[in-house]
């Protein structure tokens, strides 16, 4: 049985399967002597049968990493006197450390662990006998690994990332930076997230699965495929030529002598660092967990938590935990999870040490704790760095290049990120950080000398240039403008007002996200006659709200799934009452609290996904298989078992039979829910005098969002344009059509065509942009109550327009904002912290902070508050800014994610 690999030498790790007849022990990996670059191990692949049925294919799998180098490329883990090893005069001591992979044979021996010292020294071709590697059994019969090291025929192939990394799915869309004779569809393809195992080079790039390509934002903490690879010490000679001769030496015309120091590294090889699974791998993981060990192995979306700096584990708190790889468990384990552990650790060793990618050296000591109470912001940096090692794999691939410049190497550009419309200019800030954080652990585990990279420009640059609101936007006008033949006056005179140049035109976006619904009011002028297109755009208005598809998710569970399972129970009051009680009670032990966030996840979240999808299909009816739904099967038992030990006398979910849920109770839920929405956008549309709107974002695509938005709106609903089954036009990638075939796609491809047109790849196109002056005093702020309440007249601390004001208010309340008084619920952005924790009354005074330009061209925040005086207000003494302050704690008015409460209250009547 052969496998081959056709890659560019120091690219890095990459795996094949050999399919085995008969029975199989799973084990570990494990290398030849001597060969710490090839790795096998029995286990099992996850494979799709012709008729779409999942099977499990016993076998062998073989890694192979094709990184070269001397035995002193790596990084320096935790050694402050590590510096800069290229210079050692002597051959590496390879030790193990606490975390590292002890089984190699031959792992103490003095040699180069890679497979080669430099490309020059490999051969063009390698013939692996795996069975002979191994020592297998001749039952399985010859297994032969062909490598083929490709020879590079130009240069290397920038490939750029847009990330619309969301509450509830992401889109990672690669660029490439490059011509587009066939069209931008050639140009740019989705990252994908598949099954565990995955062959990235048997994917047929030109036919992927949506649900790979759009995974969900929630990721699952996995210990990784392969352990950590042992760290070396290197005996480094230094001549510390900076340091005089002493008075004897001068006497004695002798030079200072070398001096060996030791320097703790870790090489390139099997770079697999984050601990963050996303899409089916989390699933899959959450499918089967064990929380008996408690603390916290999974999230929601982290880009919820951007806000929560406070370290974990601190006063007997949750702590993170991770699963553990099955094939590594003992049955002497005493839980599937264990505290977090592996190569996340010698990058950040817990939640309070910060580095950087200059002094990183420095900033790291050998003294350094190792404990697993990183913040939940941090674990936004874990997510993002899983998304850049997913996609250095995949455009590594040789399906990436297939019928694409074969022979081109492709290495990771720029990563182009979008984020809420309503973040402040804080939020944004520390979203960025987070991404450069990963991107600079993604460079130190795979590349020699990555500040050296960064000061040549080669490292990609975070860069976060549309936000939610108007990306999607762009995506849609650009289509629009290319149907008339890219001349934009054609289309603006069209849609708006006006002749030629001085045409305009209104667009206001709605996009309705998982977590935030985010819009925006742009007028669009093009100010070159005739063909090609100089696009300005204006923006007038933008702004988000938390009233959006999570929400509607949590009413859909609440006052419909749970009254449906609760029929059994309802008759008998003390029944009712105990079935209540159970989902609305507060959770003491934590291992149980974790218990109860899976079943949200894998059982409730899935159930009510498919319930508003069968809605979207326009079904008649809705019947659930609760298997294909994607609720986990063995979750399902769980909540049985935990619903008996509350007094419960019947199963909660009966797994094998079909759920009917009635069709006029979810269409109830999901008129008041977007009434709501559509009501207040009826405003802005009134308010900015809009010609045309976008509906975007997955819930657009429920056919109450078009209906209930048209009768709202003051608009022709022919100028309403939803997302879902809109004709782009053949630009358009992942689609043969050219069709948008899910709504949440629309944010992460209008950044694509503004990276494009900014790039040079469309000809003919400028885009200019500018803020209008009065978008920037829009808001009013104000102390927001216990209460789910508009803000009044009485809570208001800064009026709209107004840049200064003051107020008396207890510490550790929360202070939000609004467009509309007495109308619509506040946002919650700050809460007011005294650094003693204690609660006293006391008068402040805050300045508005004006929108600022988020450090690229289009990128702005929204506006918010700074805190520029406090007095307590019994005694009249002036507190000293450094010991109270304004935090950002954007949570939910209700106090808490729902997803993270595992609490629900029974509403019997929809």
């Amino acid at each position: 049985m052969k496998n081959t690999i056709n890659a560019f030498p120091d690219s890095g790790w990459y795996t094949v399967f050999y399919p085995l007849e008969g029975q199989i022990e799973e084990s570990d990996w494990r290398s030849p002597v001597a060969k710490p670059w090839l790795k096998g191990r029995f286990g099992t692949k996850t494979a799709l049968t012709p008729e779409g049925d999942q099977t499990t294919q016993n076998g062998f799998w073989v890694a192979i990493d094709l990184t070269v180098g001397k035995s002193t490329r790596g990084y320096t883990v935790a050694d402050a006197l590590a510096t800069d090893s290229a210079g050692s005069k002597t051959k590496p001591a390879v030790i193990d450390d606490v975390d590292g992979d002890d089984s190699t044979p031959g792992s103490t021996l003095n040699f180069n662990p890679y497979i080669a010292s430099s490309v020059r020294e490999l051969p063009d071709h390698l013939n692996l006998k795996i069975h002979k590697e191994f020592s297998l059994s001749k039952n399985y019969g010859e297994l032969i690994l062909n490598v083929n090291l490709l020879e590079e025929a130009g240069d290397a192939v920038k490939v750029n990332l847009v990330v619309d990394f969301g509450n509830s799915r992401t889109v990672v869309l690669a660029l490439e930076q490059s011509g587009i004779e066939n069209g931008l569809s050639s140009a740019c393809r989705p990252i994908v997230f598949p099954r565990p195992g995955t062959d990235l080079d048997s994917l047929d790039m030109d036919a992927l699965d949506l649900d790979d390509a759009i995974p969900d934002s929630w990721f699952a903490l996995v210990e990784g495929v392969f352990k950590p690879e042992p760290t070396r010490k290197l005996s480094q000679a230094v001549n510390p030529t900076f340091q005089k001769r002493s008075l004897f030496e001068r006497i004695a015309n002798t030079a200072r002598r070398d001096r060996d120091r030791e320097v703790f590294q870790s090489s390139h090889q099997f770079a697999n660092v984050s601990p963050a699974a996303i899409g089916y791998a989390a699933r899959q993981a959450l499918s089967n967990i064990e929380t008996e060990g408690g603390g916290m192995s999974f999230l929601s979306s982290p880009k919820m938590y951007v806000w929560d700096d406070a370290p974990l584990g601190a006063n007997g708190q949750t702590h993170w935990t991770m699963q553990v790889q099955p094939w590594r468990r003992s049955e002497d384990d005493v839980a599937s999870l264990v505290p977090l552990k592996g190569p996340i650790f010698r990058f950040l060793p817990n939640g309070t040490t910060k580095w950087s990618l200059a002094h990183r050296d420095a900033e790291l000591s050998a003294e350094i704790d190792r404990r697993a109470n990183h913040s939940r912001a941090d674990s936004l940096i874990w997510v993002a760095l899983s998304i850049l090692e997913q996609a250095q794999a995949q455009i590594q691939s040789e399906a990436w290049r297939k019928g694409n410049q074969m022979y081109l190497r492709r290495e990771l550009g720029d990563i182009l990120l979008s984020y809420p419309a309503g973040w402040t200019k804080d939020e944004i800030e520390i979203f960025r950080e987070k991404w450069e954080i990963a991107r600079d652990i993604f460079l130190l585990s795979r590349f020699e000398d990555p500040s050296k990279i960064k000061q040549e420009g080669r490292a990609p640059e975070i860069r976060l240039a549309l936000d939610e609101a108007v990306a999607p936007q762009l995506a849609v006008v650009f289509s629009e403008i290319h149907h008339m033949g890219d001349t934009g006056e054609n289309w603006i005179e069209l849609m708006g007002r006006g002749k030629g140049t001085d045409a305009r035109v209104r667009v206001m976006t709605l996009d309705i996200g998982g977590g935030t619904t985010d819009t925006s009011v742009i007028e669009y002028s093009d100010k070159l006659p005739g063909a090609g297109v100089d696009l300005v755009c204006k923006l007038l208005f933008k702004d988000s709200t938390t009233i959006a598809g999570d929400r509607l998710a949590k009413d859909i569970i609440e006052r419909v799934l749970l009254p449906k399972l609760g029929e059994p129970f309802a008759a008998n009051a003390d029944d009712r009452e105990k079935f209540e009680q159970f989902f609305l009670r507060q959770i003491k032990r934590e291992s149980e609290r974790q218990q109860r966030l899976v079943c949200t996840r894998t059982v409730f979240i899935p159930i009510a996904l498919q319930i508003l999808r069968s809605v979207s299909r326009g079904d008649s009816e809705i019947v659930l298989d609760l298997a294909e739904s994607g609720a986990a099967l063995k979750q399902i038992d769980v909540l049985n078992s935990l619903g008996h030990k509350e007094g419960l006398t019947k199963d909660i979910i009966n797994p094998i039979e079909k759920l009917e849920i009635e069709m006029t109770k979810v269409e109830k839920v999901i008129n008041e829910w977007f009434t709501h929405i559509a009501e207040t956008h009826a405003r802005y549309a009134g308010l900015f005098d809009c010609d045309l709107v976008i509906l975007t974002g997955k819930p657009s695509e429920l056919p109450q969002a078009k209906r209930i938005l048209s009768e709202k709106l003051p608009l022709d609903p022919a100028r309403i344009i939803t997302a879902k089954g809109y004709f782009a036009g053949e630009w358009m990638p992942i689609s043969e059509e050219g069709v948008i075939e899910d709504a949440k796609l629309v944010t992460a491809l209008g950044t694509v065509v503004y990276n494009a047109i900014e790039s040079g790849m469309v000809p003919g196109w400028r885009i200019r942009s500018f803020v209008d002056d009065e978008y920037r005093l829009q808001n009013h702020w104000g102390r927001i109550s216990g209460g789910l309440k508009p803000l009044t007249e009485r809570d208001v601390i800064l009026q709209a327009g107004e840049l200064e004001g003051e107020t008396r208010m207890l510490t550790d309340s929360f202070v939000g904002r609004t467009r509309f008084l007495n109308h619509m619920l506040p946002e919650r952005v700050y809460k007011l912290v005294l650094k003693s924790g204690k609660q006293v009354m006391v008068d402040v005074r805050f300045k508005r902070s004006l929108p600022q330009a988020a450090n690229d061209e289009y990128g702005i925040s929204a506006e918010g508050l700074t805190l520029i005086g406090a007095k307590d207000a019994i005694t009249g003494k002036t507190i000293p800014l450094d010991e109270i302050s304004l935090k950002l704690y954007s949570t939910p008015l209700s106090g808490e994610h729902w997803q993270e409460s595992g609490r629900f209250e029974v509403r019997w009547s929809a």
